[in-house]
């Protein structure tokens, strides 16, 4: 959670700062990392490093090299491992969440290629928020179990 906030912080502007200042091939980065995350959901994979390139092609498109020297910096724990996923949500399964995370990328992507940083800053406020949401939601979980008494 504490991640998750810091990210925020510097995200959600690098975000709107993308939707003024990318270019043309960072806005093609952003696109590949998208269509990269689609082929990991297709077969099968945890999609984990094209989420991770997705959010770096973001804060490079920022054109503001301290944005991607920080998220690069948090690279090894930019994005939640996939176990803590499938515990916020376990009805969805792998292949239902990163679509469900699919649909929140799309929506940062559209903003910043229309170039509506406010939407963009939007979009990824909604998006690292409802993750935060699911990771409290897990810690909750695990806490709420690890108090109750074993039953086996």
């Amino acid at each position: 959670l504490n991640i998750l906030e810091l990210r925020a912080s510097v995200e959600i502007e690098a975000a709107g700062h993308a939707a003024h200042r990318r270019t043309p091939a960072q806005m093609n980065a952003i696109r590949d990392a998208l269509e990269r995350i689609d082929d990991d959901i297709v077969n099968n994979r945890d999609a984990i490093a094209a989420d991770q390139e997705f959010h770096l092609s973001i804060a490079d498109a920022s054109n503001n090299p301290r944005f991607t020297e920080f998220l690069g910096f948090l690279r090894g724990i930019l994005i939640p491992r996939q176990t803590i996923r499938l515990k916020a949500d376990p009805s969805a399964g792998t292949a239902g969440y990163l679509r469900m995370l699919q649909r929140e990328h799309r929506e940062i992507e559209e903003a910043i290629r229309i170039g509506d940083a406010v939407g963009a800053r939007a979009a990824m406020r909604r998006h690292l928020g409802d993750g935060a949401r699911r990771s409290r939601k897990c810690a909750e979980d695990a806490a709420a179990e690890a108090r109750s008494p074993d039953e086996n």
